[in-house]
Parts: C-alpha cells; sequence; structure tokens
C-alpha cells in the first residue's frame, strides 16, 4: 500500500480508513487469530485507567491504526471520538467507538478497534487524487484513475509478525537503527492521547506532537 500511495500519479491523500474488529468478553478467553492462541485477560484489562486499569481500545488497540495511516497519509492534527461503554459492565472501558482524524493535509479518516464486534475482520484503505487501494484481511485490491477494473494482489504469506521480527533481531545483531523510530511511536501515543482525552471530554482534540 505505501508504495502504491507513494506512485507519481497518486495525487493528494482525500479519504482514508482503518476498522479491525474484535470480541473480548469476560466470560470468555480470548482468541489471538494471529496466534491462534487463546489468552485469560487480566482484570485490569476492563477497568478505566482511573481505577489502575487501562484507557480501552481507543488507545491501546487503535495506536497501531494512528500509527499506519501516519505513515501512508502524513501528520494528524485533530481527532473527535464517538464511543461508550456497551457490552462491558457500567464503569467499565469504552468497548466501542469510532475515531475522526483529521490530518495536516487536510484529508479526513475513520479508527474503529472495537471490542464488541463477534465477527472480526481487518479492512484498511486510502483513497487519492489518482487511485484507492484497500487491504481486507490480507488481500489487496487497488483501481487507478485509468484503470478499468480493479487489480488485486494477493501474498503467499501475509503474516506481519515474521519480517517485524526479524528485523528487530538483526537491528539488534547488527547495532543498526530500526526502520520505526522512537519519534515514530511518539507520535503514535500523542495520537492516542488525544483521542482518550475525545472521548472523555466530548470535544475535538488537537494532537500534541
Amino acid at each position: 500500500m505505501k508504495e502504491i500511495l507513494c506512485e507519481p500519479g497518486a495525487g493528494k491523500t482525500a479519504l482514508a480508513w482503518s476498522i479491525r474488529t474484535h470480541f473480548l468478553d469476560k466470560s470468555a478467553r480470548v482468541h489471538d487469530k494471529y496466534r491462534d492462541e487463546y489468552y485469560d485477560p487480566p482484570a485490569w484489562y476492563w477497568r478505566p485507567e482511573a481505577t489502575q486499569g487501562t484507557r480501552g481500545p481507543v488507545y491501546s488497540h487503535a495506536s497501531h491504526d494512528y500509527d499506519l495511516l501516519t505513515w501512508l497519509c502524513g501528520p494528524i492534527e485533530r481527532v473527535f471520538v464517538y464511543g461508550g461503554t456497551y457490552l462491558l459492565d457500567p464503569g467499565d472501558v469504552a468497548d466501542g467507538f469510532t475515531v475522526s482524524l483529521r490530518f495536516a493535509s487536510g484529508a479526513v479518516a475513520t479508527v474503529s478497534t472495537p471490542w464488541v464486534t463477534r465477527v472480526e475482520y481487518d479492512f484498511v484503505g486510502v483513497a487519492t487524487q489518482g487511485l484507492t487501494v484497500a487491504n481486507q484481511n490480507g488481500s489487496l485490491k487497488v483501481r487507478r484513475a485509468n484503470q478499468a477494473v480493479e487489480e488485486e494482489v494477493t501474498f503467499e504469506n501475509p503474516d506481519m509478525w515474521v519480517p517485524m521480527a526479524t528485523h528487530f533481531l538483526r537491528c539488534i545483531q547488527d547495532n543498526t537503527s530500526p526502520l520505526v523510530s522512537a519519534a515514530d511511536g511518539y507520535r503514535a501515543i500523542c495520537v492516542a492521547d488525544a483521542a482518550h482525552r475525545s472521548l472523555s471530554e466530548g470535544r475535538e482534540v488537537v494532537v500534541s506532537a
């Protein structure tokens, strides 16, 4: 997707989205579909930060999506979040939400990584002046302005964990800098912090980074 969006004919970004749905319930073990493993989530998973818990998936899960869309589309300047606690107990973290993002370029995006969806899927896409590219569950589709039909790209092994871990280990072995910097991680956390504040305060929040 990044290579396609960097093509000379891609043009400016207009719209992007990242939706990764999950289902987490206190009474059931959690299935990690990437590792095909089950685990028991700790009690603090459900509690809000004020009661020694977390900030919930709008911060923890969606931070990866803020990071990805920043890489694909540029810096995020503002966020506004709608959401709430729907299937968990009253007073628990927000388990369903939609985040609206505005980039420095003026483009907009939506992010949602809820815990309330029993059907799970991943769907990430970007529409620019010259093309649309989308990755749904590991199958990439692209249609450029001069194409009559969309093109589909499939991958032999779409597992992200192997190349990611391999790169990290090589950086340690060779004493080289990773492709992703601490500054990249900090920017994603700043967006996550703004999203959590927006959800808590019910207003648009400017990203501090």
